[in-house]
């Protein structure tokens, strides 16, 4: 489903799938800093993200994409749980390479 430009996907009745947005910005960024010792291990651009500047660039890049590949706030029983990329999307053979920051 579409609302408002941005896609939603409905999991279940406990998780939904929103397209990011600017209204994200603060959320990815706690996230992120709350967890920082542990993301930064695994995720290679969380060294760069220091202030809410960096995420809302990150975010207003992805809007300002072709979007082919996706990404997506995971909200549980409709709080913030983190984010998800659909990456490297090959439309022709509907297969694609994911990446998941969760917490």
């Amino acid at each position: 489903m579409v609302i408002s430009g941005k896609k939603i996907l409905k999991v279940d009745d406990k998780i939904l799938l929103k397209e990011i947005g600017l209204e994200e910005v603060d959320a990815i960024y706690n996230t992120i800093d709350r967890d920082r010792k542990y993301l930064e291990e695994w995720l290679p651009f969380v060294d760069q993200t220091r202030e809410t500047a960096n995420t809302r660039q990150f975010v207003e890049n992805y809007l300002n994409s072709d979007r082919i590949d996706g990404t997506f706030a995971i909200y549980y029983r409709n709080d913030f749980a983190g984010i998800i990329g659909i990456k490297d999307t090959d439309l022709d053979n509907k297969k694609n390479r994911n990446r998941f920051l969760a917490v």
